[in-house]
């Protein structure tokens, strides 16, 4: 007698389906990692790009730094305070090969703020275009400048302090910048940088000594 084929059983169906529905989950737990894993290195990525990009910038700005010898308001062209500072450099990124005044700063939303002007040696109190004001990283943790100053006067070597003003001191040289950033992810960047050939509102040479 020929037997009749049997079908699976309500059992055997259900413990089909569940072995199926552990192999799709495992399947998409591994696959769900793998594209997690994927967009947090991606991620990083692309952050350690944009810091590298204002890492360059900022140095690029401190590298070429002038100190313009002025006689009239000095502060107009130099003021180095802990979280803020205002130079004349010749790197400028809105008006390419031109002279700018450079302002960089913390606002009061924590972002890092850079304003450039067009700076004209020959005529420094002319009337000149409002500033291009730009946000070079948003929700900045911690921003901090140091200045490294020597006070011939005094002789006892360079020191370095958290301001810098030609105004009140003009004995005092600058020789070096240094910014210290802290973005909310943790991650720390240093910009340092000697000064050029560039001289004081008294005429001296700044750079090492």
């Amino acid at each position: 007698m020929k037997q009749k084929n049997k079908g699976f059983t309500l059992v055997e169906l259900i413990i089909a389906i569940a072995i199926t529905g552990i192999i799709t989950v495992t399947i998409f737990q591994i696959f769900g990692g793998v594209v997690l894993n994927w967009k947090k290195a991606e991620d990083r990525m692309s952050q350690n790009y944009k810091i590298n990009n204002l890492y360059i910038l900022l140095s690029k700005k401190l590298d070429e730094l002038y100190q313009y010898k002025a006689v009239k308001d000095p502060e107009k062209y130099f003021d180095g305070q802990e979280d803020s500072i205002l130079f004349i450099s010749f790197y400028s990124v809105k008006v390419p090969y031109f002279p700018v005044t450079t302002k960089i700063y913390l606002d009061n939303e924590k972002n890092l703020i850079m304003e450039e002007t067009p700076f004209f040696f020959d005529r420094p109190d002319a009337v000149i275009p409002e500033p291009v004001k730009m946000t070079l990283w948003k929700d900045v943790d911690d921003f901090k400048i140091f200045y490294l100053t020597n006070d011939r006067t005094k002789r006892k070597g360079s020191v370095w302090e958290n301001r810098y003003e030609k105004s009140l001191n003009r004995a005092k040289v600058l020789i070096a910048v240094r910014m210290d950033i802290v973005l909310k992810s943790g991650q720390e960047i240093t910009v340092f940088s000697y000064l050029k050939g560039g001289k004081d509102s008294k005429g001296v040479s700044g750079g090492l000594l």
